[in-house]
């Protein structure tokens, strides 16, 4: 089963190459407008970055209880924001247990995720609640929003940009995530990657669960979570994996795996497919 259990280590190479470049850039953004205050950019590099959850001794957070029962058509719904990875990796699309091994379980969020115990596993978890790498795109979105209105101030601030980069490959990295953002800073400007982020805590929060790292009730407390908001921010299942895919083909700097869009595929069309099933607008709370 190696290889075939998440989105974010076949990404860890291009992860730290991205990150790195995400900084420079906005760290010449700053220098090219030169409008920043030494003060506004210690606080903005002094934020957590996205970086893997690993164990350490410090109290672990306290779920939010989920003050309303569930019904069993509100956990279907919760259960099919999960689906894509589920999908994928060849999970249950119904159960809130994955239907794979405590040890299987274990392992996975452990090599995919750093998670090693229940410390672990709620700083993940609430790391994708508060943060995410929706808060790494905001970061960026927010200086180009800055420092550009017009497609030509954009590409005149990004040609200052790449040219203090040497590299071919890491000038065509550095140009396809700004561009990304850039052109899609409207469709993401309020959605940013909360769809990537939120569906992501839907799995880790099942798999946690099969793991025994947490209760059921703090399972379905953040699948809760993430599933009202996902609601609330977009309008259909098909706009909600479409939004996944723009945060994944964000984060992995636009390397394809067709996988993926098998699933999608595959969860839009297939008459067996919860999103075909369920209906997307379901009242959570009854």
């Amino acid at each position: 089963m190696s290889g075939s259990f998440n989105s974010n280590k076949d990404a860890t190479n291009n992860t730290l190459l991205k990150l790195s470049f995400i900084m420079i850039a906005i760290v010449l953004f700053i220098l090219v407008a030169k409008k920043f205050s030494l003060q506004n950019l210690y606080s903005l590099f002094t934020a957590k970055k996205p970086t893997l959850v690993v164990s350490n001794p410090t109290p672990s957070p306290t779920p939010t209880p989920l003050a309303i029962s569930l019904s069993t058509e509100s956990k279907q719904w919760l259960l099919a924001t999960s689906a894509l990875l589920s999908y994928r990796n060849g999970e249950s699309l119904n159960t809130l247990d994955c239907e794979c091994t405590q040890q299987t379980a274990e392992m996975l969020l452990r090599e995919w995720w750093g998670v090693a115990d229940r410390a672990s596993a709620l700083s993940t978890l609430e790391w994708l609640k508060k943060e995410g790498h929706t808060k790494q795109f905001a970061d960026v979105y927010r200086v180009i929003s800055h420092f550009a209105q017009t497609d030509e101030e954009y590409i005149d601030k990004r040609e200052s940009i790449i040219k203090f980069v040497n590299s071919d490959q890491d000038r065509t990295t550095l140009i396809y995530l700004l561009d990304f953002v850039w052109k899609n800073r409207n469709k993401l400007a309020t959605k940013k990657l909360y769809a990537w982020d939120y569906m992501r805590m839907a799995s880790v929060a099942r798999w946690a669960y099969s793991a025994r790292y947490i209760s059921e009730k703090e399972a379905w407390s953040y699948m809760f979570f993430a599933g009202q908001n996902l609601q609330r921010l977009y309008g259909s299942w098909d706009e909600l994996g479409n939004h996944y895919i723009l945060g994944r083909t964000f984060w992995m700097a636009n390397a394809y795996h067709p996988e993926m869009e098998n699933a999608l595929r595959w969860l839009s069309t297939n008459p067996e497919s919860p999103w075909k099933r369920i209906l997307w607008n379901t009242d959570l709370t009854k």
